[in-house]
């Protein structure tokens, strides 16, 4: 549990656990979804690991964007902060004096931060609307176990629906 002062919520979508595949989003076309992240996540900390910094198609407008690389010689215009490591993230984010920053993927990041989350959002997509043809040799990404256990610890405290799909809100007991 994440006894700063630091409130973290991860923000995700997911196709019946799928996250996404050769490193792109599961579901690109909800335009819900997209004007969802960005509300929520407007003016906070952004959390990445480098693959999903990279697949970005410019910097996230008004969001500090930490990315999390093992390359300490990593450079990239559209983060604004590199750690090496959850700990290190962490630490910087109390020296910011940051009150609430969003885990915002990929998998491994999830699964590294889950153990530290008081929140978790996440759009399920409805797999009778959206189709994914599993093609043999595609990387696929789930939502990792470690964030699934992390749920069992928390309650639904609001849901939004949305076409196609629902935003489900987990918080911390």
């Amino acid at each position: 549990m994440n006894d700063s002062k630091i409130e973290l919520r991860a923000i995700l979508s997911s196709l019946g656990g799928l996250l996404g595949s050769e490193n792109d989003l599961i579901v690109r076309t909800n335009r819900e979804d997209f004007v969802h992240f960005k509300s929520e996540t407007d003016g906070h900390y952004v959390i990445m690991g480098r693959k999903t910094v990279e697949s970005l198609p410019k910097k996230l407008p008004n969001r500090k964007v930490i990315c999390i690389t093992s390359d300490e010689n990593y450079k990239n215009d559209k983060c604004d902060y590199i750690c090496n490591g959850v700990i290190q993230c962490i630490i910087l984010l109390e020296e910011l004096k940051c009150d609430v920053a969003y885990v915002a993927g990929g998998e491994l990041i999830y699964e590294q931060f889950s153990p530290f989350l008081d929140q978790i959002i996440i759009t399920q997509f409805d797999t009778k609307h959206y189709e994914f043809d599993i093609d043999e040799g595609k990387e696929l990404k789930f939502v990792p176990y470690a964030m699934t256990d992390a749920m069992l610890n928390m309650r639904v405290v609001q849901t939004k629906d949305i076409e196609h799909g629902q935003i489900i809100y987990y918080k911390r007991w």
